[in-house]
């Protein structure tokens, strides 16, 4: 919906011990960052602005940025470094701002630009059409909102791999329209031409219409409740224009691999390489689509060991179909180079850190100038942790044994980098998801630092989805249970509910401590 290209992919909040207020101006008086035109013609006029009609019950917090004494870029990370010790990221899978918020009073949303309505002509996309294949007729879908009068808690995936979004932004001499959305919805079910069966085309014209779908407060109340008290990024946009595990690493290193591709453009060109009776597809950075991590996939060389501890130990692939295929072909992604925060987080000892590393000639061949230039400043490193469901041994697991069932390994941007999950001192810092708990229960989270937690296939307390509409059938709330019982709110496999207990039960955690 948004002129720049919005797409449907990781959302992630961070939460700190510096609890941002309402309407907090913590940004402003830093360089306007490039978030180019809003939608229509309206321009932003600041980086943040007040959230209008602020609840009497939380008004004695709130403070108006507009009041709030500018601080310089130097003054800003000078107070950053004293008063923020701990920075938490919680991934959420693949909903896009509009569609999780973009009916949230004062934001630029799908309605409005944050101060007043918007007309659907100034929208760039509002309005969307496709020619129906058995009709002919040009059908126009525009945004709806669904509710948990329609199971809204639990839905399925539309298509946001990268070839897929570049359609749907239909880009015009390189402005992109915006208005692709429906129309490879529904082509990708029905076709782009002929008589579709009638189950694909009931599918095109259904999934034509979810990409356009939105919810609000009475879906994600938890998350509503949040935005309404500290600061929403409402323009805020993904790094690639495409499915989780480019945005996964990117979070880490601040792109996919483009600098890799310079040094090894050949890597970018897919190789067929055949290991234990399977063929791999092996597919070069940078990363556009899912690929599986190469460390801990049938090409995984290292050996294991009975002990579960360092030198040796392989990275976990999931158990679910999805993750282990039967047969090939299977993508797996080349072994990554480049350099990312787990690597300056090492700070002055990271020499020694990765002379551990029994594989450091290739895992460190593109970072060995980094290396030095992170020793020169001499820094202390920087406690860093890696959590994510079914990586390790979890709660939901029994006779003491890590399943993994629960565990998306495409998710963990971390395993991808040959020099982190190779490396003793670095993979120390990978846990399952109920090690985060653990470690605040009993107070062993280390002492200030960057932790990422991310949820999976199934639900921390072992619960199944929630349906909300009580005129479902008794067999279709079976299946629904049985297939969206994850917690990471991935649509195709999560429950909303679940997804935001999740979010909340990490969140308690850290501001009751």
């Amino acid at each position: 919906m948004r002129r720049l290209r919005k797409t449907c992919v990781a959302l992630s909040m961070a939460a700190s011990l510096l609890q941002l207020p309402v309407g907090s101006a913590a940004l402003a008086g830093t360089p306007p960052q490039d978030v180019g035109q809003s939608r229509g013609s309206a321009q932003q006029t600041s980086d943040v602005t007040a959230q209008p009609n602020v609840p009497q019950n939380l008004a004695s917090y709130f403070i108006d940025p507009a009041g709030e004494k500018q601080v310089s870029q130097k003054q800003l990370i000078s107070l950053l470094k004293k008063h923020i010790k701990y920075v938490f990221v919680i991934f959420n899978e693949n909903h896009s701002f509009d569609h999780e918020y973009g009916t949230f009073p004062g934001v630029n949303g799908i309605y409005s630009d944050g101060s007043k309505p918007r007309s659907a002509a100034n929208t760039p996309g509002f309005n969307q059409t496709y020619t129906d294949n058995v009709s002919g007729a040009t059908v126009t879908v525009q945004p709806f909102r669904l509710g948990p009068g329609q199971n809204s808690s639990v839905m399925d995936s539309i298509d946001h791999s990268n070839t897929g979004m570049i359609a749907k932004y239909d880009v015009v001499n390189g402005v992109p329209q915006m208005d692709g959305y429906s129309k490879r919805e529904y082509q990708r079910f029905a076709g782009a031409s002929g008589t579709p069966a009638a189950a694909a085309q009931e599918e095109g014209t259904q999934f034509a219409r979810l990409v356009m779908s939105h919810v609000d407060c009475d879906t994600i109340p938890f998350f509503w409740q949040y935005a309404s008290r500290f600061t929403v990024f409402d323009n805020i946009f993904a790094t690639e224009d495409g499915p989780s595990t480019p945005n996964a690493v990117a979070m880490l290193a601040g792109q996919m691999g483009q600098t890799q591709w310079v040094k090894h453009p050949y890597s970018n060109a897919s190789q067929s390489v055949s290991s234990g009776g399977l063929t791999y597809t092996l597919a070069g950075p940078p990363l556009t689509g899912d690929p599986q991590p190469f460390w801990g996939s049938g090409l995984d060389l290292t050996p294991g060991n009975n002990s579960g501890k360092p030198p040796y130990v392989r990275q976990p692939l999931g158990a679910r179909g999805a993750e282990l295929p039967a047969s090939g072909p299977y993508s797996v992604s080349a072994s990554l180079t480049f350099a990312s925060l787990p690597l300056t987080f090492q700070g002055k000892k990271v020499g020694d850190v990765l002379a551990k590393d029994p594989n450091y000639s290739e895992d460190a061949a593109d970072i060995e100038m980094d290396i030095p230039y992170i020793q020169k400043f001499g820094s202390q490193p920087v406690n860093w942790g890696w959590f994510q469901e079914g990586y390790g041994l979890e709660a939901t697991d029994t006779g003491g044994v890590a399943s993994h069932n629960s565990y998306v390994s495409h998710h963990n941007g971390a395993q991808y980098f040959g020099y982190i999950s190779n490396t003793p001192g670095i993979t120390a810092s990978m846990h399952g998801l109920t090690d985060f708990f653990t470690d605040m229960t009993n107070n062993s989270l280390p002492a200030g630092g960057v932790f990422y937690i991310r949820g999976g296939y199934t639900d921390q307390k072992g619960k199944t989805a929630v349906v909300t509409d009580s005129n479902t059938p008794a067999d279709e709330i079976a299946a629904i249970k049985a297939a969206k019982s994850g917690d990471d709110d991935h649509p195709s496999y999560t429950d909303r509910q679940l997804s935001e207990a999740m979010a909340a039960r990490v969140i308690n955690a850290v501001a009751s401590n």
